[in-house]
């Protein structure tokens, strides 16, 4: 009697565990997902991205004689007037060498001046000294005596003025440097037009062109403003990180803004550049698609209550997902979240029926 109560406990483990394995095992069958139903829909391409409000219009200020920067008369970012005094120079009239070999040096002279000085009419009594001393230097003169040489003012006092009004925004001189006739020593910017210099990928670039419509957006500033593609640079620059890099195309656009308005050069904005909208596009979220060791892309597609492992080629990014050129059509429903199809043909049961 005992024994037959054993096996017949014996019997109902077995039983229990035999519809706890089959249950275990049908339901790793059939999966609970969200599919999403492919259909032609108009979509924006639109490219967003940073850059930095800067001044549209600048004038640079050369120097025009050889001197010494005295004093600086205005500060960066000043307003200033036409023919305001930027900087007190001391204009250079003798030379004074202690070297025995009477060695010749031009302090702080760079390549491009030195052809400047070479052609130039301006210098006056000084270009035999100044063609002199290039000629020291192209014959590599010994440095101990080339540093015995300096170049003494007159004691005469040169202003250097701005040719135009406006915000004084960059200054090159320096108090006590000696500069040379086409020496750049300041830029002069025009306070009313504003632009913003943008920095957009190789990958984007093909999608810009000049006239295109901007909206641009900042934390600096309330509200939208609105501009125009004006520029497109015709070279690449390369963006560093730490692992890779990436070429980008500097791109300027107008900023269409009233006299009092807040925005500020300097300002850091982001740009919506509105392109042409697309119709009649298949679109398939990015976290729908897959890859395989080769690289190849592919779905789950719906078909037949089960998943079904589909290979499609993508054309175009948007903001949304992939442009699928094939492997899908109209109709077609696919597996929103791919990853929890653990292999093809397990059987779908759809929870919820989406829109791409």
């Amino acid at each position: 009697m005992k024994k037959k109560y054993v096996a017949l406990l014996i019997s109902t483990i077995i039983v229990i565990f035999s519809i706890s394995f089959i249950g275990s095992f049908i339901k790793s069958l059939v999966v609970e997902a969200d599919v999403i139903g492919i259909a032609p829909i108009c979509i924006d391409n639109n490219i967003i991205c940073s850059g930095k409000v800067e001044f549209e219009e600048k004038q640079n200020v050369f120097a025009d004689r050889v001197c010494i920067v005295k004093e600086m008369l205005k500060k960066e970012g000043e307003f200033i007037n036409e023919n305001d005094a930027l900087f007190a120079a001391l204009e250079v009239g003798d030379v004074k060498t202690t070297s025995s070999n009477d060695s010749l040096e031009i302090p702080d002279i760079t390549e491009d001046i030195k052809e400047k000085i070479k052609n130039s009419s301006e210098i006056g009594d000084l270009q035999s000294f100044y063609k002199k001393a290039l000629e020291k230097q192209n014959n590599k003169a010994d440095t101990n005596e080339r540093n015995n040489t300096c170049v003494l003012s007159t004691g005469e006092t040169h202003e250097i003025n701005s040719p135009c009004a406006g915000i004084l925004s960059s200054v090159f001189a320096k108090e006590g440097q000696t500069i040379f006739p086409g020496s750049l020593v300041a830029t002069v910017a025009n306070p009313s037009n504003l632009q913003v210099a943008l920095k957009v990928s190789e990958k984007q670039i093909s999608e810009i062109k000049s006239g295109q419509n901007v909206h641009i957006t900042g934390t600096g500033f309330e509200g939208m403003y609105t501009g125009k593609i004006k520029e497109i640079s015709n070279q690449a620059q390369q963006n560093f990180s730490n692992t890779n890099s990436e070429a980008y195309i500097n791109v300027f656009a107008s900023i269409n803004k009233t006299e009092n308005s807040p925005i500020k050069p300097g300002f850091t904005v982001k740009c919506e550049i509105v392109l042409p909208e697309y119709s009649n596009v298949l679109i398939i979220p990015y976290d729908s698609v897959k890859s395989d060791e080769d690289g190849r892309e592919f779905v789950f597609k719906y078909e037949s209550g089960k998943a079904k492992k589909t290979y499609i080629e993508t054309c175009k990014e948007f903001n949304k997902g992939f442009e699928v050129c094939s492997g899908i059509s109209e109709g077609d429903m696919v597996v929103k979240n791919p990853d929890i199809v653990k292999k093809e043909g397990v059987t779908i049961k759809v929870k919820n029926i989406l829109e791409n």
